[in-house]
C-alpha cells in the first residue's frame, strides 16, 4: 500500500520520497524491483552534516516513476544502530526537498516507528476483516488516545476488503469509534503476482480496482494536508 500510494502521488510536480523504516525486515526496493546500494544507514550518522548531493547519493530511484527510496538496512542486525533522535534530523532535513514522504513502517511500535508516527501529518491505519486484526487497530487507537495523537490525524483504511465476508467496514468503524475512510479490494492473486514482478499495481493497470482505491487514498491524503495547512494557517 505504501509503495503503490508513493508511486500515485509522484508526478511532474511533486517529488516524493518513500522511506522503509521497517529496519530488520524492510523490502521496498523488492517491490519496485530495484537494488538499493544505500540505505537509512548512510544518513543517520551524518544528521548533522546533510545537504542535497548527500541525499541524492544515498536515495534509491525508481526507474520507471522517478520515486526516490530510502531503503532498511539489508541485513537485520545492521538496523541497531539508527536511533529516533539522529533519523529525526534526517526526516526533518527532507521535508525540505520532497512534497510528499511516505514512511512506511513495521506493525511493532519500535523507537522508529513511535518518532514516525510523532512527527507524520497524518497516520494511514490499516485493517482487515478478521477479529485479530481489529483487535490491533482497537489497541493502536487506544494508544492514539492516551498519546494525545489526534484522531484527525487518522486514515482508517480496510484493507483487503471482501463483502462476502460479514464483518462490514461500518460494523467495525461503529465498533472502534473510527470511520473507515476507503476499502481496499482483496485481489491476492493481482497483488501478489505484482509484488513478485517488482511492478506495483498502480505502474501497470491503473483501472484495476486496486488501483483505484490506491488513486482514491492518494487523493483523500492529498486533501486532507490541504485541510491540515489551512488549520495551520
Amino acid at each position: 500500500i505504501a509503495t503503490n500510494v508513493a508511486i500515485a502521488l509522484q508526478s511532474e510536480e511533486h517529488r516524493v520520497l518513500l522511506v522503509d523504516v521497517n529496519l530488520q525486515f524492510g523490502d521496498v526496493p523488492i517491490f519496485i524491483n530495484e537494488q538499493a546500494k544505500n540505505s537509512i544507514l548512510d544518513l543517520t550518522p551524518r544528521s548533522e552534516e546533510l545537504d542535497p548531493e548527500i541525499i541524492e547519493d544515498v536515495i534509491t530511484k525508481h526507474t520507471s516513476t522517478g520515486l526516490s527510496l530510502l531503503a532498511a538496512p539489508p541485513q537485520p542486525v545492521l538496523g541497531d544502530p539508527v536511533r529516533s533522535a539522529q533519523f529525526i534530523k534526517v526526516l526533518d532535513y527532507l521535508r525540505n526537498l520532497f512534497d510528499y514522504i511516505i514512511i512506511d513502517t513495521e506493525s511493532h511500535l519500535s523507537e522508529i516507528v513511535l518518532a514516525s508516527i510523532e512527527a507524520g501529518d497524518l497516520i494511514i491505519l490499516i485493517t482487515t476483516q478478521d477479529i485479530p486484526s481489529n483487535k490491533s487497530a482497537h489497541e493502536f487507537l487506544n494508544l492514539a488516545d492516551t498519546s494525545d495523537i489526534s484522531r484527525e490525524k487518522l486514515l482508517f483504511v480496510l484493507n483487503k476488503y471482501d463483502k462476502r465476508i460479514s464483518i462490514s467496514p461500518d460494523r467495525i468503524g461503529e465498533s472502534l469509534h473510527q470511520k473507515i475512510i476507503l476499502s481496499i479490494p482483496s485481489d491476492e492473486r493481482s497483488v501478489s503476482s505484482s509484488i513478485n514482478r517488482g511492478v506495483p499495481l498502480i505502474v501497470e493497470n491503473k483501472s484495476h480496482p486496486f488501483s483505484k482505491s490506491i488513486l482514491n487514498l492518494s487523493q483523500l491524503i492529498t486533501e486532507r494536508l490541504t485541510q491540515l495547512d489551512g488549520t495551520m494557517d
